[in-house]
């Protein structure tokens, strides 16, 4: 394993921590169970990781503000009845990626408190991997 050390280098920040995908859906599951109607946890969990990355690929191409429920209906297959057990509205799904952002990276949190590190650089670090 690679020690990232604060460079503006994704593929070593990436390399350094062990998290992995199903560790990510997890807690993003975990976080928002109490607001999902799916409560098969393996289930939630796939449905979820798809409307996610459909999410991010749609408003790669078009924005989010553009982007509707039945545009990420079609994108993941998913009827618009089934996809309100997963989340209630288009602004809901904007506050459970929100919301997980601090999650996600406590997961992969930095050890600020490196000795051989200055206080500027330990800074560095942190925000990168808030970044990152």
């Amino acid at each position: 394993m690679s020690i990232w050390q604060g460079e503006n280098n994704f593929v070593l920040f990436k390399e350094s921590f062990s998290i992995n995908q199903k560790q990510i859906w997890h807690s993003f599951y975990q976080l928002h169970a109490d607001n999902i109607q799916v409560k098969n946890e393996e289930i939630a969990i796939k449905k979820l990781e798809t409307i996610i990355k459909a999410t991010f690929k749609l408003s790669n191409q078009q924005g989010f503000a553009l982007m509707s429920l039945r545009d990420l209906s079609n994108e993941t297959s998913i009827s618009m009845g089934s996809l309100y057990a997963y989340i209630g509205s288009k602004n809901q799904l904007a506050e459970m990626i929100h919301q997980f952002l601090p999650c996600m990276f406590s997961l992969c949190q930095i050890d600020a408190t490196d000795k051989k590190q200055t206080n500027t650089q330990q800074l560095l670090k942190f925000i990168a991997g808030h970044i990152f």
